[in-house]
């Protein structure tokens, strides 16, 4: 497999910069060894200092700035390798980065026409919508809704299908969940009254025109992308009912740079270990 390209290597000037940014790692001498690979230490110089706030480029605020920033970096390059059905004996695929921010988009777009309501509505009174995302989570379909309701600026409530009915309900109402996206498993479970969408289970063509038709039916970019919710996941509720937890974009983000700080992993790209 040909290896992934490199981002240009960060100019000195910045390096120094960079460099006098205070630490905030606990501790800060966890930093590649001086025996380590020309290779690893670029990696873990990759998108700025490896102890850093934020991202080195400012436009990498969000996953689907991120996936955007890939289709162009490693256009061609293989992202995800997936099975092509359920089956035992089915085929492997592949699809590539700029084809993930493609597929992706029209996803986004797909659901969008089904939320415009609630999203013109958001829009106008700047207050994030909520939409919950019941299924499997085990198909690539799946994955790519995740990043798609991403590109479309909503806070995405992913649940568990174990939750008994009355949980279900306490989530949806807790975090004022707009409507829930389910798949053809989940397709019957009550929501209490909210709209359910299905879920795209198979994978639609792509238009390189509908990114600026997302751009412009999305949740606008109030305020500071970084600190914006993104997905709400849940305790087990083994003591009560299930507890939102909310990710912002600052830790999805983070959590996409974070295993560069382990040196046994020598990658690319820190997005293929994003976890579902």
């Amino acid at each position: 497999m040909a290896p992934m390209l490199l981002d240009p290597a960060i100019p000195e000037p910045v390096q120094k910069y960079l460099l006098k940014e205070p630490p905030i790692c606990s501790d800060p001498l966890v930093v590649p060894s001086a025996k380590a690979s020309q290779r690893n230490k670029e990696l873990w110089w990759l998108h700025g200092h490896p102890h850093s706030k934020r991202y080195a480029n400012p436009e990498l605020v969000s996953l689907s700035a991120l996936v955007h920033h890939d289709s162009s970096i490693y256009r061609g390059q293989k992202a995800f390798l997936f099975p092509a059905s359920p089956e035992t004996s089915t085929k492997y695929e592949s699809m590539t980065w700029d084809k993930f921010d493609s597929v992706t988009e029209t996803i986004a777009l797909a659901y969008a026409y089904q939320l415009q309501d609630q999203l013109k509505e958001a829009n106008q009174t700047r207050n994030q919508p909520t939409v919950g995302l019941l299924g499997a989570g085990k198909n690539i379909e799946y994955f790519c809704t995740q990043i798609a309701l991403q590109k479309l600026g909503v806070r995405v409530l992913l649940l568990a299908e174990s939750n008994a009915v009355n949980a279900l309900h306490f989530l949806l109402d807790s975090c004022d969940v707009l409507a829930v996206i389910v798949d053809s498993k989940n397709k019957r479970v009550d929501t209490g009254g909210i709209k359910k969408i299905e879920l795209l289970e198979s994978l639609p063509q792509s238009s390189a025109l509908e990114s600026e038709e997302v751009n412009a039916v999305k949740f606008q970019d109030f305020g500071d992308i970084w600190e914006r919710h993104t997905f709400v996941i849940h305790s087990s509720g083994t003591t009560g009912m299930p507890k939102p937890i909310i990710h912002t974009n600052r830790s999805m983000m983070l959590i996409a740079r974070m295993y560069r700080l382990f040196q046994e992993f020598n990658i690319e790209n820190w997005f293929l270990l994003f976890p579902l």
